[in-house]
């Protein structure tokens, strides 16, 4: 059985053919459902190897197939046909080729530069017997991620060994950490940027049957009520058809129910929207609505206001004074909103773990978990944003060390001081802002964010 990447011991100088690899392989003269059988049998397989006869022919992805057959009619037609007669349309790939000996790093970074919409996708390693084998794109950032651990205990190692001075050795530990989360952070894009593209296409394949369908049924009942306007005394096989389906509640529900699928895919775009929002990266800075940008975070963030462990919501109370655009990078702003919302989100389910923990036989007084997001005009020229939670907060000397990338508060455990570094140097650094962290033993945490505007 296949191990994870992050359960294998890797090392700075680990290759490719030391991570997990697939080698399944189907003929071309196959038919569509010899093909969906290993993907039934192996949940975790990224893509099967298609071969002529043994000679090596192309790629599919488990995200390319399963993309098709979900189309209309697809599936049909391509289970009980030769793969060689899909091949235009199932768009089987020759693939991102690397050899098996190349660093774990190298291939991180080779695989990256790919086009957004071709990141998410299996790459082919080829061994010295020009043997192909598929390594998911997902296990290669653990492994990425596993050696990144490694390489800070190595740099703590070289300076016991050379003796660097405090201060470079803090600053050397600063870059390679910032360096590694900006790859992080341009992987996740690309792989955002791509779940929403995959999203959005059926979604507007929906919302396009919806209008139509929507049409359709109003026809339908505008039909049913001319006939029971001109034939109001129907047959008895008919009357007990209609008292069978309640035929009046039947029409109110399918308006409701039109209604309420529309206002579904709406959600659903909402959700894309802010997708997109998160993956772009743009190189000048745009004039934007500042509450634009924290909603669309939010959208994002949704889930983690619903019902936790204890029962509860959180409650989001928002409070928008009217401000200006403010020019930023709206996309750098997401990712700083949504590391500090994410952080009092922790704090918080942290204040109730620990209340259930002292309290095992009483779970009536968890604290009611409330989020305040508060905006406003400062001299005109600032716009200020307030983001602060209810839960008993931190000490002063803590919270001064909130944006060291090297300082963790084991407490928090969910979300590293790595994150709020990276808010930091995206406000303060790349936006000219400021950013404080108020919070105490009797207090709230509380985030205080400056933009100019």
């Amino acid at each position: 059985m296949l191990k994870y990447a992050d359960e294998l011991k890797l090392n700075i100088d680990s290759t490719l053919q030391e991570l997990p690899l697939w080698e399944v392989e189907v003929d071309l003269n196959c038919f569509g459902s010899d093909l969906m059988k290993p993907f039934k049998d192996e949940p975790l397989l990224p893509g099967v190897m298609i071969t002529d006869n043994g000679r090596y022919v192309g790629m599919i992805s488990r995200r390319k197939l399963f993309e098709y057959i979900s189309r209309p009619f697809s599936s049909e037609l391509f289970y009980n046909r030769p793969i060689a007669m899909s091949l235009k349309i199932v768009q089987i790939e020759q693939g991102f080729v690397i050899s098996e000996t190349t660093s774990v790093m190298e291939a991180t970074y080779l695989s990256l530069q790919r086009s957004p919409e071709l990141v998410y996708e299996p790459i082919i390693v080829k061994a010295a017997s020009e043997k192909n084998r598929l390594l998911d794109f997902h296990q290669l950032l653990l492994a990425y991620s596993q050696i990144h651990v490694i390489t800070l205990a190595n740099l703590a190692q070289t300076q016991e060994q050379t003796k660097i001075p405090d201060k470079d050795f803090h600053e050397l530990q600063h870059l390679q950490i910032k360096l590694l989360h900006q790859e992080k952070i341009k992987a996740l894009r690309q792989i955002v940027s791509s779940i929403a593209n995959e999203i959005n296409n059926p979604a507007n394949l929906l919302a396009g049957k919806l209008i139509h369908a929507s049409r359709y049924i109003q026809q339908l009942l505008e039909v049913i009520k001319l006939y029971q306007q001109y034939y109001p005394q129907p047959t008895t096989e008919i009357q007990r058809v209609i008292n069978q389906f309640e035929l009046d509640n039947l029409t109110t529900d399918l308006s409701n129910l039109t209604y309420s699928m529309k206002a579904g895919i709406d959600r659903i775009r909402q959700f894309i929207h802010a997708l997109q929002n998160f993956s772009t990266e743009e190189s000048e800075k745009k004039s934007v609505d500042i509450h634009e940008t924290i909603d669309s975070t939010l959208i994002l963030l949704q889930s983690r206001f619903k019902s936790n462990a204890h029962g509860q919501n959180i409650t989001l109370i928002k409070e928008y004074a009217k401000l200006p655009l403010i020019k930023c990078y709206p996309q750098e702003l997401n990712i700083a909103f949504m590391n500090i919302i994410s952080y009092v989100i922790d704090a918080l389910e942290e204040v109730n773990d620990s209340w259930e923990k002292a309290n095992k036989l009483d779970n009536t007084n968890y604290l009611s978990p409330t989020i305040r997001i508060c905006t406003h005009l400062l001299n005109s020229t600032i716009a200020v944003v307030h983001i602060a939670n209810n839960a008993v907060g931190i000490t002063e000397k803590v919270s001064k060390k909130f944006f060291d990338p090297l300082f963790y508060t084991k407490s928090t455990g969910k979300l590293t001081e790595l994150e709020l570094s990276t808010s930091y140097e995206i406000i303060v650094e790349k936006h000219g802002g400021q950013i404080e962290c108020i919070s105490g033993l009797e207090q709230s945490t509380e985030f205080i964010i400056k933009l100019p505007i």
